[in-house]
C-alpha cells in the first residue's frame, strides 16, 4: 500500500497492492477465489473488503497501463473468480491480454523478464478465457432452464 501511494503513477506497486491483498483474502479464506467452497468459517466481510480493494488496485494499474497482459488477466482474475460477475467484460479483458501478450513476444527488444512475464500472461489469458466461457455458457443454459442450479447458487 505504501508504496502505491508514494509512487501513485507506477503500475506495478498497484498490481502489486493487488495481489498481496487478493492473497490475503485467500489466506483468511483457505482457498483461491469464490468459485471455491472455503473449508472453514472465516470473516467474509473482511475478505470482500480486500478483495474489492484487490480489484480496486488492479483496475488502477490498467488504468496507468492498459495494454499489459499481466494487468488485464489479473483484473479480469477478480471479476471471474472471486467477484463471479461481470464475466463478459472478464472474457474481453482476457482477449485482450491474450492478442497483447501475442503481439509483445513478436517483439525482440523485451528483457529475458519481461519476455517470462508475458509469457506466463499470454497462459494465463488463453486457459482463462475458455474456462470464463464455461461459465457464461452454463450460466445461459440454467438461465434457459435447461440445467438445474447448484444448491445456494
Amino acid at each position: 500500500d505504501g508504496l502505491a501511494h508514494a509512487f501513485p503513477a507506477e503500475p506495478r506497486h498497484w498490481n502489486n497492492l493487488g495481489l498481496f491483498l487478493r492473497d490475503e483474502g485467500d489466506r483468511l479464506r483457505a482457498t483461491q477465489g469464490a468459485l471455491e467452497p472455503a473449508p472453514k468459517p472465516y470473516d467474509e466481510a473482511l475478505v470482500n473488503r480486500l478483495w474489492t480493494d484487490s480489484l480496486a488496485a488492479y483496475e488502477t494499474a490498467l488504468e496507468l497501463e492498459p495494454r499489459n497482459p499481466n494487468y488485464l488477466n489479473d483484473t479480469a482474475v477478480m471479476l471471474h473468480y472471486y467477484f463471479v460477475r461481470d464475466l463478459e467484460r472478464a472474457k474481453q479483458l482476457y482477449q485482450q491480454g491474450f492478442e497483447e501478450a501475442t503481439a509483445l513476444l513478436k517483439r525482440t527488444d523485451l528483457s529475458p523478464e519481461t519476455r517470462a512475464a508475458v509469457k506466463i500472461a499470454l497462459r494465463d489469458t488463453g486457459n482463462n478465457v475458455r474456462l470464463v466461457q464455461k461459465l457464461i455458457d452454463k450460466r445461459a443454459a440454467e438461465a434457459a432452464g435447461k440445467l438445474d442450479k447448484p444448491a445456494g447458487g
